[in-house]
């Protein structure tokens, strides 16, 4: 489907919200409590209602499952809930007595239901939650992205956009798709999308024109367009090309630590952390590095871990090692494995 210019879909006022319909053909905008919601065709970029009522300003919208209705609830909890097709408010709730987050959904498995699912968290917090439109995933965003089921501990998928250097100022924003199966993403000066549970998992980011945040996010999982709002506007991306995955922590590492070029083999046995109370320690034995803690106190209990030097070499090291001896290991367990 091809969306009208950004400038067919202009909202009345900033607009702190987002939702696309289930079948993808209407946007909804939220904004402040003397501007009405707008709800706008996709295809064609015509307006096709005002709906008023809801005190404050509209943080989270969402349709029902049957795209029938639609409900927008503001940061104290007060909830009104439309018809889409005449206006009219078929369900209200009153504010509650304290500002938080919310994010709205009417699950799938839910398609009777005139009041919305509301997840709450703290407005002075860094987490957000989203549940999918299927009911079945969580997504909660933090410093990382990380996607459960909903009501399990289980961790499915997890995003670190520390990963990427555009995307490194951290995230702000998440929205799903009605296909539960990819999420629009956000932080100050970028934006992207995911598709969390695709084997392998795609991620597709651009930076911003602007460093300041995106207000609100949209999904349309069908084409893989993002929409977002900065200001009164509505605006598009399309993701095409997914990032390259991204280097590990340890990969960046070893990608600086250069070789040695004689050929000369480097000792075999490193100690550290040297108290008089013991040390910590590793050595290599028949293609394995042994990490250890020798206490002086007979007393002391001790233990070793074996890691075979393949682990090693694709993972890290199992315990924190000063960079200087970890470059030297590093160096060893390489002219060991490679023959040199």
């Amino acid at each position: 489907m091809t969306l009208p210019t950004a400038e067919r879909i202009q909202h009345d006022s900033f607009i702190f919200s987002l939702a696309v319909s289930p079948d993808e053909q209407l946007l909804a905008c939220g904004g402040t409590d003397d501007v009405p919601i707008t709800v706008w065709d996709l295809t064609t970029g015509s307006l096709m209602a005002r709906l008023s009522g809801l005190s404050q300003q509209a943080h989270a919208l969402a349709f029902s499952a049957d795209g029938a209705l639609l409900a927008a609830a503001n940061v104290w909890g007060g909830l009104r809930v439309w018809s889409v097709a005449d206006g009219r408010l078929q369900a209200t709730r009153p504010n509650s007595s304290g500002r938080k987050k919310r994010s709205l959904v009417y699950p799938r498995n839910r398609r009777d239901a005139s009041l919305p699912l509301m997840l709450s968290d703290s407005i002075a917090g860094t987490t957000s939650r989203a549940l999918s439109p299927n009911g079945r995933f969580l997504a909660r965003l933090n410093s990382t992205i990380q996607i459960k089921p909903y009501r399990k501990a289980a961790l499915l998928a997890e995003l670190n956009p520390q990963s990427w250097a555009f995307t490194q100022s951290g995230l702000s924003q998440i929205a799903w798709a009605a296909d539960s199966e990819t999420v629009a993403v956000a932080g100050p000066g970028w934006l992207g999308c995911w598709q969390p549970l695709a084997a392998p998992a795609l991620f597709f980011a651009t930076p911003l024109p602007t460093p300041h945040g995106v207000a609100a996010l949209a999904m349309l999982g069908q084409s893989r367009q993002v929409l977002y709002a900065i200001g009164t506007a509505v605006q598009r991306w399309t993701a095409q090309t997914p990032l390259a995955p991204a280097l590990t922590p340890w990969q960046r590492f070893i990608n600086e630590v250069p070789l040695v070029a004689d050929g000369r083999l480097l000792t075999q046995e490193w100690t550290w952390d040297v108290t008089q109370w013991g040390y910590e320690g590793v050595h290599t034995y028949e293609g394995q590095l042994l990490w250890y803690s020798h206490s002086h106190n007979p007393h002391a209990g001790g233990g070793a871990t074996a890691q075979p030097y393949a682990d090693f070499l694709a993972d890290g090291p199992p315990v924190t090692v000063p960079e200087p001896i970890l470059r030297e290991i590093y160096q060893v367990v390489r002219q060991l494995v490679e023959g040199r």
